[in-house]
């Protein structure tokens, strides 16, 4: 038998974005249509960009997943809390695979900001986070809602992106 041990630790995650589009619009792009614009690196598997994309179930105890078609996926997290069209929250756990183990809470926050909307996420992770992971989740995150999910609210197309990080 053998035992490892490392340091828990705390991450805090926050990516904020203007989007010139109304609240109950981009509400409706996050909860309802989140494959088209959530980018293929940001799956855990190509089956979760190929076959039918990440799922936001809106709804308390939903979940947020990874669907790879006849039943089969990854289940990001599940749906804690929800003020529809102004917050939804998320917690799911991490397996070591991915960098873990650490517990996330995923938390969106939506504003109308003048003519649009000011989108605030925050990533709060509990458990094993090296400073890499750290890192590349300040990086993915920034990346995907200022390349996806603002893109997709403002044009219908995710044209002229630059590529993810790490592609």
């Amino acid at each position: 038998m053998s035992v490892t041990t490392r340091p828990m630790d705390l991450a805090e995650i926050v990516t904020e974005v203007e989007i010139a589009a109304p609240r109950d619009v981009v509400w409706a792009v996050l909860t309802q249509e989140p494959a088209p614009w959530w980018h293929p690196a940001f799956c855990s598997d190509p089956r979760g960009a190929e076959v039918g994309g990440l799922r936001i179930e809106a709804e308390l105890g939903g979940r947020m997943f990874e669907d790879w078609g006849e039943g089969q996926g990854l289940v990001w997290g599940q749906v804690v809390a929800l003020d529809r069209g102004r917050v939804l929250q998320v917690v799911g756990d991490t397996s070591p695979a991915w960098g873990g183990p650490s517990r996330h809470w995923f938390t969106w926050r939506l504003e109308g900001s003048g003519a649009g909307t000011r989108l605030r996420f925050e990533n709060a992770i509990w458990g094993v986070v090296s400073e890499a992971t750290r890192a590349s989740l300040e990086e993915g995150w920034a990346y995907l809602f200022e390349h996806g999910l603002k893109r997709w609210c403002e044009t219908g197309t995710l044209d002229g992106a630059p590529p993810a990080p790490g592609c």
